[in-house]
């Protein structure tokens, strides 16, 4: 959901609106800031992973960001040989299942989420 907010707020309709960017306080612009430093993709994403990891361990719900896996599925793919001397490749299977696996551990979970009032309010307003 986070990466969906950013990404709107980094189109190039919205990038462009240099005078509203220039018009917002330092606490609205730190807070885009450190959206930005959570959601980078240096260092594998590393902060998003964390964070995630972080929400499992609690129990806490967690919509994991599928392109962190999507990606991670493509470079084991494409880095890693199927193959080895006319053998299956069982290392890289093992990967691919351990990414599968990280996807899946958030499903089947219960979590107990309260309804807010003031934001069902708000939406159905």
């Amino acid at each position: 959901m986070i990466m969906a907010v950013y990404s709107g707020l980094n189109g190039a309709s919205v990038y462009r609106l240099s005078h509203t960017w220039d018009d917002l306080d330092p606490a609205t612009l730190e807070l885009r800031s450190e959206m930005e430093e959570f959601l980078t993709s240096r260092s594998n994403a590393r902060p998003m992973r964390m964070a995630m990891d972080e929400a499992y361990v609690k129990g806490e719900p967690c919509a994991p960001y599928a392109g962190i896996y999507l990606r991670d599925i493509v470079f084991t793919e494409d880095g890693v040989p199927t193959f080895i001397d006319s053998k299956i490749n069982f290392g890289k299977c093992a990967l691919l299942y351990n990414i599968y696996h990280d996807i899946l551990r958030f499903q089947g979970r219960d979590y107990n989420i309260s309804p807010i009032s003031s934001i069902i309010d708000e939406i159905s307003s």
